[in-house]
């Protein structure tokens, strides 16, 4: 068993050695990245939440799309696809920033980082493999 919650192990830095770590033990094994948004600096702890329009988020997003599939992902999903204005509503109080924006009944915003993540979606589809 493979324990996930150490940071170590996050933020796609050791995917390819957790993938193989699996392999080993069971070819019906994956890892699927969970849990990914912006808005935060991993190195300071400090939340800047959303910021409509952050084409350097989309960056992020495809960034980090790529390397996890580089190095064995079998997926990788977004950890809250819409959001309010503030990046809420949040129990944990980290407001973060999300592909889509909900501001009212009548209008929402789609981020830069909605369209990295349609680009994907669109071209990765199932079956596809790494060349």
């Amino acid at each position: 068993v493979i324990d996930m919650r150490h940071a170590e192990l996050g933020g796609g830095k050791d995917v390819q050695t957790v993938w193989q770590k699996l392999q080993e033990q069971s070819k019906d094994k994956f890892v699927l990245m969970s849990e990914a948004c912006n808005g935060f600096d991993i190195t300071s702890d400090k939340w800047f939440g959303p910021r409509p329009g952050e084409w350097g988020y989309g960056y992020d997003y495809s960034h980090d799309i790529l390397w996890q599939l580089r190095n064995g992902a079998a997926g990788w999903t977004d950890w809250n696809l819409m959001l309010d204005e503030h990046g809420g509503p949040n129990l944990e109080g980290n407001f973060v920033d999300s592909p889509v924006v909900f501001k009212d009944a009548d209008t929402i915003y789609q981020n830069p980082s909605f369209f990295h993540m349609a680009h994907f979606s669109r071209y990765v589809v199932p079956g596809s493999k790494q060349v």
